[in-house]
């Protein structure tokens, strides 16, 4: 039983990791990724949110935003 609870949990870890964008040292969960106008130019933007709630506008050009 143990095995098992130790199994899923690290799988949990897992796809949180796999699902997030990192930042320096923070990690960022994407919220939206919409193409559109930043300054001059034109391209992916990824809108991120940290543990802090605090939010973040990462430009990406012609990529798609990372997860």
């Amino acid at each position: 039983m143990k095995k098992i609870i130790i199994a899923i949990a690290s799988t949990m870890l897992y796809a949180v990791i796999l699902n997030a964008f990192f930042l320096g040292n923070k990690s960022l969960t994407l919220l939206k990724c919409n193409y559109g106008q930043w300054g001059y130019e034109y391209g992916y933007i990824g809108i991120y949110e940290d543990s802090d709630n605090n939010i973040y506008k990462i430009f990406f050009g012609n990529n798609w935003c990372q997860n």
